[in-house]
This record gives C-alpha cells, sequence and structure tokens, in this order.
C-alpha cells in the first residue's frame, strides 16, 4: 500500500514538473520569436 501510494505521489511530482517545463518552454518560444520579430525591423 505504502509503495503504490509512493508511486503515484512520485507520477503526479513528475508530470507537473513536466507541465511546468512545457510552460517555461511556451514562454521562451514566444520571447525568441518577438526578439526575432524586433531585430527585423
Amino acid at each position: 500500500m505504502l509503495s503504490y501510494g509512493g508511486k503515484e505521489f512520485f507520477y503526479c511530482h513528475c508530470k507537473s514538473r513536466i507541465n511546468l517545463w512545457e510552460m517555461e518552454k511556451r514562454k521562451l518560444v514566444s520571447v525568441v520569436s518577438i526578439f526575432r520579430l524586433s531585430l527585423r525591423r
């Protein structure tokens, strides 16, 4: 029972970390695209 709870916790933790990383990646991509647009002018 304890190991199952641990697995569940670990899975949720990893999932939230991945979601955070995806959000950061999207932010980075948008910043880079804005930067490129400003360079073109």
